[in-house]
């Protein structure tokens, strides 16, 4: 979890993926798309049919962009700006870069989840709009959210057990 470039290469995977999800999925849908749903699964927001692709697409960029890029610029803030465990031992100069590449790494994987995200709701959208009625099945919704907010749990509890860990004061 350490190296940026298994995670850009990841967040690149899934975000092609999710463009091409869009592209083959864009003649389904109909030209006035339910986009937002009641926690019944009723829709209560539409948007047009290319409208729902470019929110689709530039909100999960967005997403990526805030997420990686706001850790990326972690290594112009001040040291007291940096809040992790141990941070004495983690931004000696020495370390720096591999500090640096670890919050950048974090924000990067955090990225991938959202995207991933991001693939999976349109997917529900799609069938959702196929339906007759119109109906989001909320328990999948639900589900999705569920495994996401795991997955992020997952992200934040290696970083911080496993990541994080300075050695000893013997091993020093």
């Amino acid at each position: 979890m350490n190296r940026p470039k298994p995670a850009i290469a990841t967040l690149v995977i899934l975000y092609g993926l999710l463009v091409a999800l869009v592209m083959v999925t864009y003649p389904k849908l109909p030209e006035r798309v339910a986009t937002h749903f009641g926690f019944s699964g009723e829709p209560d927001g539409w948007m047009s049919r290319p409208a729902c692709a470019a929110f689709t697409l530039g909100v999960a960029a967005l997403t990526a962009l805030i997420c990686a890029g706001s850790t990326y610029l972690a290594r112009f803030f001040t040291d007291s700006a940096i809040n992790i465990p141990n941070r004495a031992y983690w931004l000696a100069p020495e370390r720096r870069r591999e500090t640096y590449d670890k919050i950048f790494s974090l924000g990067l994987w955090i990225a991938c989840l959202t995207t991933a995200l991001f693939l999976a709701f349109h997917m529900l959208v799609v069938r959702a709009n196929q339906a007759n009625p119109v109906r989001l099945p909320t328990g999948e919704g639900c589900s999705l959210l569920l495994v996401f907010l795991a997955g992020i749990g997952g992200i934040i509890w290696f970083s911080v057990t496993r990541s994080w860990q300075a050695p000893s004061e013997d091993a020093i």
